[in-house]
């Protein structure tokens, strides 16, 4: 019996940019490609969406239900996923993650409710999890392992500083940046 369908796949431009240079295939089989944002515009009707959506959740989930401060902060954490006061993340799953984490530490801490408390302390306790190299990092600069010389000035070189972003934490690395000059041929 013949069959008529599309497949849609959805991820990450780096996932699509390896997959396009190494599989052979996956131009055929892919051939147009959409990119879309995972922002939306914070207006009125999408904060009220998003309360259902955590509702939703709460109901699909199992979860406790959210109060109002909790409700309040799962938006801060979105609009500071964005990376823009005017917008919120569309970005389900780390948002689902961080609901069902809070209702965690909300049954852990005997509530009936998630509050703003509790989302607080799911973000920290994410944040404590992925602050290992953060956290080595600080302690290299502190034994002297990394040198970072903040004064004078030397020739050639400047600090620059590495951002790493881990998703729901992003830290900085020093780094010496160096540049060297010679003579070259002529023309």
């Amino acid at each position: 019996m013949p069959v008529e369908f599309k497949i849609i796949v959805m991820g990450e431009d780096n996932i699509y940019q390896l997959l396009t240079t190494y599989d052979e295939d996956f131009w055929e089989m892919f051939k147009v490609r959409l990119n879309s944002t995972f922002r939306c515009s914070r207006t009125d009707d999408n904060l009220r969406s998003f309360a259902c959506y955590v509702r939703t959740c709460c109901d699909d989930e199992k979860l406790l239900p959210f109060d109002r401060s909790g409700v309040s902060k799962i938006v801060e954490y979105a609009v500071r996923s964005a990376g823009d006061q005017e917008r919120l993340s569309a970005r389900f799953g780390p948002l689902k993650d961080l609901l069902i984490e809070a209702d965690y530490w909300a049954r852990d801490a005997q509530s009936q409710m998630i509050n703003g408390g509790h989302v607080e302390k799911a973000v920290a306790e994410k944040i404590h999890r992925l602050d290992l190299v953060a956290e080595r990092i600080r302690q290299m600069i502190t034994e002297g392992t990394l040198m970072v010389d903040v004064e004078g000035a030397v020739v050639g070189q400047v600090n620059g500083l590495a951002v790493y972003d881990l998703g729901i934490f992003s830290f900085g690395r020093p780094n010496r940046i160096t540049a060297k000059t010679f003579l070259g041929k002529r023309g």
